[in-house]
């Protein structure tokens, strides 16, 4: 299968992922954003971005922390990554009657791998990285969604050595 079929598939994936989601929150009862900060509440989504698009997850432990996961594919779909974050919910910039604008800082961690036959160093296939997330947030009060942009800058190490490492997306979640 070519690579262009390949990325063709993947989108078809990720475009039903999201109807399915879509789906979800037309069904669902109406909720409180506030309430989407409420220990045990998790929430399933997409995110978009750099490494690559993956299925993002995020789990409240607190009303002001969460554990955030994304787990996908590299963009060139020959590797793939898992990002975990603890983040730390400050106070809300802005509060609305439709939506909460907020903003969260915390530490992640990142490992990555990829096929060597595309690697531009040929003994790199596994890496890990130690990053400072931070990032804002539109949660809506009439459905329990967000939309979450973050950048988190870090240190990677592999066997090559260390270099700078960046990483930014945008998600969009829903909570159950």
């Amino acid at each position: 299968m070519s690579t262009k079929t390949q990325m063709i598939l993947r989108l078809k994936v990720l475009i039903a992922i999201t109807f399915i989601l879509l789906a979800f929150s037309a069904a669902g009862p109406t909720a409180n954003a506030s309430e989407i900060e409420q220990p045990g509440r998790f929430g399933l989504g997409l995110s978009v971005g750099w490494p690559g698009p993956a299925l993002s997850t995020n789990t409240f432990v607190a009303d002001w922390m969460s554990i955030q996961a994304n787990l996908g594919p590299f963009w060139s779909f020959h590797g793939g990554f898992l990002a975990a974050d603890y983040l730390f919910w400050l106070h809300d910039i802005v509060t609305h009657e439709k939506l909460d604008f907020t903003w969260f800082v915390g530490p992640g961690l990142v490992f990555a791998f990829w096929d060597n036959r595309y690697s531009w160093r040929r003994n790199a296939s596994l890496v890990g990285a130690v990053e400072g997330d931070i990032g804002l947030a539109l949660q809506f009060k009439e459905q329990p969604f967000d939309l979450v942009f973050q950048v988190a800058p870090g240190v990677m190490f592999g066997e090559f050595g260390a270099w700078l490492w960046i990483q930014g997306n945008a998600a969009f979640r829903y909570y159950f």
